[in-house]
């Protein structure tokens, strides 16, 4: 049937007779993810415009997995306890379009992307496994998969930041696999993927977990990315994390759903990097001049790039929270640690963008970054109005490389993992030691093929847990079994990573945050704690 109505709908069986009235034909879109979805229009600021004006769109209907039985006409009560950032989509694509669009919410707050994922998918990351996976998935999804629909807007990740590592992998196999359950191939079923906003974490957790979010944008067809990172509101009474001024937003997923849904020939992202060139001149014996040169993709999106003025932090957060646009990693050749610093100008010549700063004469660089923060300083905008999104050139891989490894507690510089009574290793419980006097230990990390490996200490000992996956000791490889470790990447800032036992369920090497606490496996939490994050500085190759 073509897009319209409404249509009147009889059947006939024998003397048994039904009819259906007021049905549309049109496109039905799932609304999905957590607290960002579950946020309502009436708490959205400008939102009172369209509420007004809600009984002027009854072909755009509702249906709230947790609330309504039957499909609602948009009015000012229902769409005002809407998902904010799908009515407003819908109303703003169906004013173009004049299409019917049916809107379905699944919204969970504080929901893990595990939860989300059929079973079948979670063996797609390293045999991951989250104590309370498949829950939302055969509770909301499974029960409409006979349902027709025309794309998924996905707006979530706040419950995964600190596990970018198995994030860069899970949201991939999400899409690829509700897109097998719904019917699909992997390139069709637009989906619509928004970039987390700018909220307060530690270590800039929020910032990894954004480029998670990018890689499955940039990997899996048919997928756009539309960020609210320059979105910030650290007053909003609803948590920092739940802005208030989602109207921009609103207007990013409409040109996409325009463009990928409706085939609009529009502009529907920021420009983005496709290379740079690094230049390095002596100054003086203890100065140099470092300028990098960055070009973009020569596409419509980076038409008319600007460069925008720095907006002020937000007093809600800390500077650290902000950042700066724009900064460089350094590795310093008299042995110092590598560290980001500011850039000192920048600007625009010719569509390239300039980066120059003054650095020390016995560096080398290493990286540079934009917009690398919980709340990022944002400043390139194209002629659309759309932001270039943060980026970074190094970023790490998720699975740890084989090599020797510094590994230290994440919140106290020089404790690291040693045994309960010095110099007592085999069979010993191992403890979150102050190294004084014998410094930190160089830990042999062996990556296998299928990324899990084992973890060994330079006296010929493996890390291995015990029977009941409760304690971890260090014994000879023979008869040993609970060796298999995976070092993956939390996201938090550089070389932190949490150290997962797929033998014990996935659980991983955690401590109590106290010197002479036993190392133990925990199961992973809710929430990311300073107590399973540790510092692993690569040292040297195997």
């Amino acid at each position: 049937m073509p897009a319209g109505g409404p249509y009147t709908i009889a059947m006939n069986s024998g003397s048994l007779s039904q009819t259906l009235n007021n049905v549309l034909f049109g496109d039905v879109i799932v609304c999905a993810g957590g607290r960002n979805v579950d946020y309502q229009t009436q708490f959205v600021n400008g939102a009172d415009y369209y509420l007004n004006q809600a009984g002027n769109f009854a072909n755009v209907r509702l249906f709230h997995s947790g609330s309504y039985t039957i499909w609602a006409e948009s009015s000012t009560y229902f769409a005002s306890q809407f998902a904010a950032v799908c009515w407003l989509t819908a109303v703003k694509a169906y004013n173009q379009t004049q299409i019917p669009i049916g809107l379905i919410q699944i919204s969970t707050y504080e929901t893990r992307l595990e939860q989300w994922a059929p079973a079948s998918s979670v063996a797609d990351c390293l045999g991951y496994y989250y104590y309370d996976s498949f829950s939302i998935y055969n509770y909301f999804i499974a029960p409409i998969l006979r349902h027709r629909i025309s794309s998924v807007i996905w707006y979530q990740g706040e419950e995964n930041w600190g596990r970018t590592g198995l994030y860069e992998c899970q949201l991939p196999s999400l899409i690829r696999s509700w897109r097998r359950d719904w019917g699909y191939n992997d390139s069709s079923l637009p989906w619509l993927l928004v970039q987390l906003q700018g909220y307060g974490s530690i270590r800039n957790g929020v910032s990894s977990q954004r480029w998670a979010q990018k890689l499955a944008a940039d990997n899996v067809p048919n997928v756009s990315i539309f960020t609210s990172a320059d979105l910030s509101d650290g007053s909003s009474p609803y948590s920092s994390d739940r802005p208030r001024n989602k109207l921009p937003l609103v207007d990013r997923l409409t040109t996409g759903l325009l463009s990928l849904l409706y085939g609009q020939n529009l502009v529907t992202s920021g420009a983005s990097v496709s290379g740079y060139q690094v230049t390095m001149t002596p100054l003086t014996s203890f100065y140099a001049s470092l300028i990098i040169t960055v070009d973009f993709t020569s596409d419509a999106t980076a038409s008319g790039l600007t460069i925008s003025p720095v907006q002020p932090c937000d007093p809600a957060f800390n500077a650290y929270s902000c950042g700066v646009p724009f900064e460089i990693s350094l590795e310093y050749t008299t042995g110092a640690p590598s560290q980001w610093i500011p850039v000192g100008s920048y600007s625009l010549v010719n569509g390239q963008l300039i980066l120059n700063t003054t650095v020390p004469a016995k560096t080398v660089f290493q990286a540079w970054r934009y917009a690398w923060s919980d709340v990022p300083r944002m400043v390139l905008y194209n002629g659309a109005g759309l932001p270039t999104l943060p980026y970074i050139s190094n970023f790490p891989s998720a699975i740890a490389k084989s090599g020797y490894y510094v590994i230290e507690f994440i919140d106290i510089v020089g404790a690291g993992i040693g045994p309960v009574v010095p110099g007592n290793w085999q069979g010993g419980a191992l403890t979150l030691v102050n190294p004084s006097g014998r410094g930190d230990p160089a830990w042999a990390y062996q990556a296998g093929p299928n990324s899990f490996g084992t973890l060994a200490h330079p006296t010929g000992l493996f890390l291995t847990a015990n029977g009941d996956c409760n304690g971890v000791t260090l014994l000879p490889e023979s008869g040993q079994s609970n060796q298999n470790w995976a070092m993956i990447y939390t996201g938090l800032e550089d070389n932190k990573y949490m150290f997962y036992n797929k033998l014990c369920g996935w659980t991983a090497l955690n401590n109590f945050c106290n010197y002479g606490s036993t190392i133990s496996l925990q199961a992973d939490g809710f929430s990311v704690t300073n107590c399973n994050v540790w510092v692993a500085n690569y040292v040297m190759s195997l």
